[in-house]
């Protein structure tokens, strides 16, 4: 469960779809139904994978069932890491931001 900041400082509570799957696809869909029905005020993404479409799709899909979009973002592997000495490992993790910068651009509207 992923704690949500909202309107004058009370926390909620939001659920990680991820925990169904490390892609969370239309399929997972009606769980989404589920995780509102449990008392739950928000979603949250992990973008594991995925297009700034698919992520638009989902984050439709959690707000159009009441809920809070909220998103995480996961630089994985050392091929990846900003503190690397490789300016090429450095310039892969930049890449990794820019593309989940560009996924949540659109999740989050």
């Amino acid at each position: 469960m992923a704690p949500v900041q909202i309107e004058g400082g009370i926390s909620a509570v939001g659920l990680q779809p991820a925990r169904w799957s490390t892609h969370v696809t239309e399929e997972h869909f009606p769980l989404i139904v589920g995780i509102k029905r449990a008392g739950f005020d928000g979603g949250e993404a992990s973008d594991f994978e995925g297009t700034p479409d698919h992520f638009h799709m989902l984050g439709r899909a959690i707000r159009d069932n009441g809920l809070k979009a909220t998103a995480v973002t996961i630089i994985p592997g050392a091929e990846r890491k900003r503190v690397g000495a490789d300016p090429a490992i450095r310039s892969a993790e930049l890449d990794q931001l820019k593309w989940a910068i560009g996924c949540r651009a659109t999740y989050l509207r």
